[in-house]
């Protein structure tokens, strides 16, 4: 608080002490007191006046400031009530009454939000699961029924397959240190299941798969590293074509080891490379090649945060795509840490 603003806001306080002071002035001289008097009255209001602006001033200021500087460092705003000290003049303690009512509502609100997003997120739970149950009912008739038509009904079941586990990871993925359990694993022990989940795809499109030095050990959470990984590939197959390559290689370095997933498809526009970690973003190629939901690779970016696992995508248009997977080799430590 600027002192200059201060007394602009005090300017009828300080009207009102010119006209007592010519008041007084005007009825000391009518009663004949010599102009030391009259001086020496009129220093005193004038310092009883500057002491009680000085001291309401100073009180206002410290508090203002206070509030503001704590204002401005805290993430969480609303908690800025809790931090603060409860002032001395009657304005500061309605301010503070009304930020304690604030923050009060703002607590209720927030524990409501999150009764109701988990009470979402168990209802996507339930319905992921119950909705399963007729799909493999239905890949089953399909496997048993082999024909072209049914081919063709299994490929698109196995799509509604990856939609529906794509819908539990995301409502699950706001807890997932929640819901980790964080062991040493070999790489080809979580790619190999992917590789085999869509091997009917890699023989129809007729795609190489070269697995390179996955024996190395990582520590990671198996169920959301596989649901990673075969995001991944699965985007890789959309955009390889026939008699393409897919490449999995791991290189263990001082502080990281890194799983590469390469391929040789249609690769990604420069405008687009640096925006595929977005929510909802589909791209030139989402559009022209693919229905694609635009939630893949961002889910994909936001477990790998919750498991401090890097994610990098570097792509050449008509070349292809190479994405890592860094894990850190103290991320056992870290998660421990947390």
């Amino acid at each position: 608080m600027k002192l200059s603003k201060y007394l602009s806001s005090k300017f009828y306080v300080i009207a009102l002490a010119l006209i007592v002071t010519l008041i007084e002035v005007t009825f000391f001289v009518a009663s004949g007191n010599n102009i030391d008097t009259i001086l020496f009255f009129t220093i005193l209001l004038w310092v009883l006046i500057g002491c009680i602006l000085f001291i309401d001033y100073y009180m206002k200021a410290s508090f203002y400031k206070r509030l503001t500087e704590t204002f401005d460092k805290l993430d969480k705003k609303y908690l800025v009530h809790e931090m603060v000290k409860e002032p001395d003049f009657l304005e500061g303690k309605i301010l503070y009454d009304i930020l304690q009512d604030l923050d009060k509502n703002i607590h209720d609100s927030i524990n409501e939000y999150a009764i109701r997003e988990k009470e979402y997120k168990e209802y996507i739970e339930l319905w992921v699961h119950e909705v399963k149950t007729p799909l493999a009912a239905a890949k089953l008739i399909s496997e048993n029924n082999k024909s072209s038509e049914m081919i063709k009904i299994e490929k698109e079941l196995e799509r509604i397959d990856g939609f529906v586990e794509q819908a539990l990871f995301y409502a699950r993925s706001t807890s997932v240190e929640k819901d980790y359990v964080l062991k040493e694993y070999k790489l080809t022990d979580i790619v190999n299941p992917i590789i085999r989940k869509h091997k009917e795809t890699f023989i129809y499109k007729k795609i190489k798969v070269e697995l390179n030095n996955l024996d190395t050990l990582v520590y990671t959470d198996e169920k959301w590293m596989i649901f990673i990984i075969n995001q991944l590939i699965d985007n890789a197959l959309k955009y390889v074509n026939e008699n393409g390559i897919i490449q999995l290689s791991a290189t263990v370095e001082k502080e990281n080891t890194i799983l590469y997933i390469k391929d040789n498809g249609i690769g990604i526009t420069n405008k687009d490379v640096k925006r595929v970690f977005e929510r909802g973003f589909t791209g030139d190629n989402g559009r022209q090649y693919s229905k694609s939901t635009g939630m893949g690779l961002y889910l994909c970016k936001r477990l790998c945060e919750k498991l401090y696992v890097g994610l990098e995508l570097d792509s050449t248009q008509n070349e292809g795509t190479t994405v890592k997977l860094i894990f850190p080799l103290s991320s056992m430590i870290q998660l421990k840490g947390k």
